[in-house]
């Protein structure tokens, strides 16, 4: 079969109809893919005019997902902002109860090490280790063996 020539606009809905992509996302793609330079400005805001292409939407369906793969707040605001997310929009969205984040650490936790809490001081450490790779804060990990972080995960 063969390929017949597209235009920049209609890769670029291809691409959005498969997934929600950020705007700088989007223009590294139509620019990789030779779109020239000075027509990629012009159709991300037709695209975000129409619709099409929102960072708000791309942010909150990149955290929900990212949440539910058992990663934590700062590991998703790195790859938000790796994605050309600004801290502020990146912000809103990581912005949740303290007791929501216990419970996905304690979800990730579960996920990894089964459901016994650690019973010494170095199995204990090597699950706040992981936690804290995934991008929780200290004080979330700290929470999962504290009564405080406990009552979080009673409810």
């Amino acid at each position: 079969m063969k390929r017949t020539e597209t235009t920049p606009r209609d890769r670029a809905l291809t691409w959005l109809a498969r997934r929600e992509y950020s705007t700088f996302e989007l223009r590294e793609r139509l620019v990789q893919s030779g779109c020239p330079e000075g027509e990629v400005a012009p159709l991300l805001e037709a695209l975000c005019n129409a619709g099409a292409l929102s960072d708000g939407r791309f942010t909150e369906e990149f955290v929900r997902i990212r949440l539910a793969r058992g990663e934590g707040p700062l590991r998703i605001a790195r790859a938000l902002e790796m994605r050309g997310i600004g801290r502020d929009l990146a912000a809103r969205h990581l912005d949740r109860p303290l007791g929501e984040w216990v419970r996905a650490a304690e979800a990730a936790r579960r996920a990894r090490f089964g459901v016994n809490l650690p019973e010494d001081a170095g199995t204990q450490g090597a699950q706040a280790r992981f936690l804290l790779r995934r991008g929780f804060s200290a004080d979330t990990v700290a929470g999962l063996w504290q009564s405080w972080g406990r009552e979080f995960l009673e409810d």
